[in-house]
């Protein structure tokens, strides 16, 4: 006697005992309602588990094709047309800064003449003083005469001076440029051409890992519907719980019935004998079904698994090839972005070298004018002291070198002049504007889309990301929730194990009532009869019960034959 029947006891009269019999089937009925409502619980869990897996495998490609990613490609597709332009431009920067360079070298022999051509007239003013100093008749003109030719001299070397000092800055800063330029050279020659030929191979790398994952997410999903709809079966199979649970029940409230009357032994035995044909054919139901949902389930666990693994394999794949590109544009627009701030800079530099350049250049220019002026005194001083000494003949023959000496190097100015003040004029032309406001307002612009691109990207990858930890993180609980349903289910027909004793128990007691005879209880049987839900019950009941009261029937007429006699 096992545990389930131990309490079983032995029975001492007519309607003893059947109760315990009812309670000990109760025992069983409620371990398998909580048996299979855990399982159950299992299974739902586990699909919607599965769901969540789907969704998010699907949600990995679907990254790839979302609103988000198609914004940033549509930022990615501007920088990569505008990256030339910017190349072109620093070019043409470049190019502007050397060809200023050039220039401002040659004004340095036309400059260096007017430089020696100021210390020659202070030479040729110390001469005409000595000159003039010997010359005791001139003495009153040609002091005045040297003294002014001094003073010319100074204010000669005053003005070269000025502007040898704005060449110098001039030249310094456009040496600073062009260092400036060569090392933006250094750093991002090629860059920006190298980074949209990368862009356009990154963006064509996850298309086509885009169209693998899809196909991969297509499969998948057939695959993981199918699983859905197994796990949905293997639920509905599951009502052999709840129909064996009725039918113990519909046992039990027979027996308890049985017990709270005062029935005749054959109606006794009657109801005692359904009964446990009744345990007896649900015991073969129940252990018939659990075989089915445990092989059901066994198999459902396998084919999830591989579903499961195949799921986490693909989606670590897209995060790896994907992600990778995904990551190598974020890397790409990073260096767009540090090349656009180094543009941005140079641009800015080469705009305050622009007004610098300019400022020198009209300090230059006014200068010349300057220049200009001093060509014209020399030239009149050097007519006035030809005048002069005209008037004292041989004695004046030293003067009239000294102005001719004046006269030559007015003509040198002239040169130069005009040889510097054309060189500042190609100068000015090649300086250009003083403004490219529209050019920086594009670099800003692409600033902004390329951090907006980073920002796009990171938040496509960092979604991806989440959703190949969900599906590592939930595949190994959904598959644990298979395989504990799977091996429960398969324990779940030791809640049948007692009840062959108990169908024993019950067909010997119903067949030794059977001796007692008396008449059959329609009454009784019809209470039972109604509260059977299934198909099997009723057939069972009609099976054994019309038999024995068709039999009761006929007895009876027999009786009332007799009687009449």
């Amino acid at each position: 006697m096992n545990a389930l029947t131990s309490h079983f006891p032995e029975r001492t009269g007519a309607g003893r005992g059947h109760v315990a019999v009812a309670e000990t089937l109760a025992f069983s009925r409620r371990s398998i309602e909580k048996s299979f409502l855990d399982m159950g619980q299992r299974l739902l869990e586990s699909s919607r588990l599965l769901r969540e897996i789907t969704a998010a495998h699907e949600g990995m490609p679907g990254e790839l094709q979302g609103e988000q990613f198609s914004a940033a490609v549509t930022l990615l597709t501007r920088l990569r047309e505008e990256a030339v332009q910017i190349a072109s431009r620093q070019d043409a920067n470049g190019e502007r800064v050397d060809k200023l360079a050039a220039m401002a070298r040659e004004l340095e022999d036309p400059i260096d003449g007017l430089s020696k051509a100021v210390r020659n007239l202070g030479l040729i003013a110390i001469n005409a003083r000595i000159i003039a100093a010997g010359m005791a008749q001139m003495t009153g003109d040609f002091d005045s005469f040297a003294l002014e030719m001094v003073e010319l001299g100074k204010n000669a070397a005053s003005i070269v001076e000025k502007f040898s000092k704005a060449h110098r800055r001039l030249i310094d800063s456009l040496a600073h440029a062009g260092a400036a330029n060569a090392a933006f050279r250094r750093k991002h020659e090629g860059t920006l051409s190298a980074i949209s030929v990368r862009l356009g191979d990154q963006l064509a790398a996850i298309d086509g890992h885009k169209a693998h994952a899809l196909a991969d997410v297509a499969q998948s999903g057939r695959m993981a519907g199918s699983i859905s709809r197994r796990i949905g079966e293997a639920v509905s199979a599951m009502q052999i719980g709840d129909i064996t649970r009725q039918r113990l029940e519909h046992v039990e409230d027979s027996l308890t019935d049985l017990d709270g009357c005062d029935p005749t032994p054959a109606t006794e035995a009657l109801v005692l004998r359904v009964q446990a044909l009744q345990l007896a054919e649900t015991q073969d139901d129940f252990g018939r079904e659990v075989a089915a949902i445990t092989k059901a389930l066994l198999s459902l666990s396998a084919d999830a698994q591989q579903v499961l693994d195949d799921s986490c394999a693909q989606s670590e794949a897209l995060l790896s090839t994907g992600g990778t590109a995904l990551a190598g544009l974020v890397a790409d627009l990073g260096s767009v972005s540090e090349v656009l701030a180094d543009y941005e800079a140079m641009r800015t530099r080469i705009e305050a070298l622009r007004a610098e350049v300019g400022l020198c250049v009209a300090d230059m220019q006014a200068r010349m004018e300057d220049i200009g002026d001093l060509e014209q005194s020399m030239r009149l001083l050097s007519i006035n002291t030809s005048v002069r000494c005209s008037r004292f003949g041989e004695e004046g023959r030293a003067l009239r070198v000294v102005a001719q000496e004046m006269r030559e190097l007015a003509a040198f100015t002239v040169e130069a002049a005009a040889t510097i003040t054309g060189g500042l004029t190609r100068s000015k032309s090649e300086l250009g504007s003083n403004a490219e406001p529209e050019a920086g307002a594009t670099t800003e612009a692409l600033s902004g889309d390329a951090s907006r691109a980073i920002e796009l990207l990171e938040g496509v990858v960092e979604r991806m990301r989440v959703r190949a930890t969900t599906i590592a993180d939930v595949g190994p609980r959904a598959s644990r929730l298979l395989r504990d349903a799977a091996a429960a289910s398969e324990t779940y027909g030791r809640h049948a194990q007692g009840w062959q004793d108990l169908v024993s128990q019950l067909d010997e007691a119903g067949q030794t009532n059977g001796e007692g005879g008396g008449a059959v209880d329609p009454d009784l049987l019809d209470r039972m009869r109604s509260r059977y839900t299934m198909v099997a019950e009723r057939r069972i009941h009609d099976d054994l019960c019309g038999e024995a009261l068709a039999s009761g029937d006929e007895g009876l007429r027999g009786q009332e034959a007799d009687a009449s006699v």
